[in-house]
């Protein structure tokens, strides 16, 4: 009695094994960079630190900017919090030259919502 009942339960675990289909996300293809402005660098021109506070951030171009916002506009609800607009941006000099710091936190999210773009997801 007690053999038939392992393998009763055997036989109903290896059914539904087999009725469970496994999902998988869809593969990014690596790619590279983008030119921004004759350079091959997607916007992204480097690194800055505040003197006075030793804060890091990252600056990007005018064109990162855009691409960023409309990254925002698109998945920016998704957050915990969601994102508005030049979110954890700054304009790097008063001369409106096109230069942008993005703290780390923005910069991680900017990477999160690109990701998201490339494999497909839904906003």
């Amino acid at each position: 009695m007690r053999i038939a009942a392992m393998q009763y339960a055997s036989i109903c675990c290896i059914l539904a094994a087999a009725g469970c289909n496994t999902v998988t996300p869809a593969e990014t293809k690596a790619r590279q960079p983008s030119f921004d402005g004759g350079i091959q660098n997607s916007g992204f021109e480097g690194w800055t630190t505040n003197v006075a506070t030793g804060e890091v951030f990252g600056v990007i171009s005018n064109h990162a900017r855009a691409r960023y916002n409309a990254l925002l506009a698109a998945y920016g609800k998704r957050f915990a919090t969601p994102l508005a607009l030049d979110s954890g941006l700054t304009l790097q000099s008063a001369s409106g030259a096109g230069a942008w710091k993005i703290d780390l936190g923005a910069l991680i999210d900017f990477e999160t919502m690109n990701r998201w773009r490339k494999e497909g997801q839904k906003p």
